[in-house]
């Protein structure tokens, strides 16, 4: 559920259930799941409208940001669990300046993927990701299950991914737990191994 994302942060339903209200120390963002960013975006838009800072923009201005992006997840998910699990993953509706120039081009890049990649698989669509490390055998993560290496690997990719989006969100208090929850919730599904 959605909720759980949101672990020691303040958070309130919409009237319609699209979408929640989520506040931090210091910011406040409008968020829902990504199954749900078609049927509650006018929504959301229209609840922006409202907000001092965002009357005088219109409903192009806006996009929605995966706080924990595909490429990254694809990259760690081992349960074979990404699709279902992303459709229920936050997304936050942002001005598209703050999400183009702040976030994709810093979360976006090649770099970025060398930082928590130190193996030899070719980035490629996120979709394909995970398959492509499950065949990869250069770091043999995955075979008849996961060997102690591949858990070593894993874990260490989750734990450098939390360091990445910390620095990314800086300043964004309500980003930051949402995506070190996320992170979280992998970190203790490889405990169940």
């Amino acid at each position: 559920m959605i909720t759980d994302y949101f672990r020691t942060l303040t958070y309130s339903k919409s009237e319609t259930e699209r979408f929640y209200r989520v506040k931090g120390a210091n910011t406040e963002f409008l968020i829902c799941a990504f199954k749900d960013r078609d049927s509650g975006k006018s929504e959301i838009i229209n609840a922006l409208k409202r907000m001092p800072e965002y009357r005088h923009l219109n409903a192009g201005d806006f996009d929605f940001h995966h706080i924990v992006e595909k490429q990254h997840m694809a990259d760690i998910s081992f349960l074979g669990e990404l699709e279902r699990d992303y459709q229920n993953f936050p997304t936050a509706m942002i001005h598209k300046k703050e999400h183009k120039e702040r976030y994709n081009s810093i979360l976006h890049t090649k770099e970025t993927r060398l930082l928590y990649m130190r193996d030899a698989i070719n980035p490629v669509r996120a979709k394909q990701n995970s398959s492509v490390i499950r065949q990869t055998s250069t770091i043999q993560l995955f075979g008849n299950g996961l060997n102690p290496a591949g858990m070593q690997e894993l874990r260490s990719r989750i734990n450098i991914l939390k360091e990445i989006y910390w620095a990314a969100y800086e300043g964004n208090d309500v980003f930051r737990i949402i995506s070190r929850n996320i992170l979280n919730k992998y970190d203790r599904s490889l405990n169940l191994l």
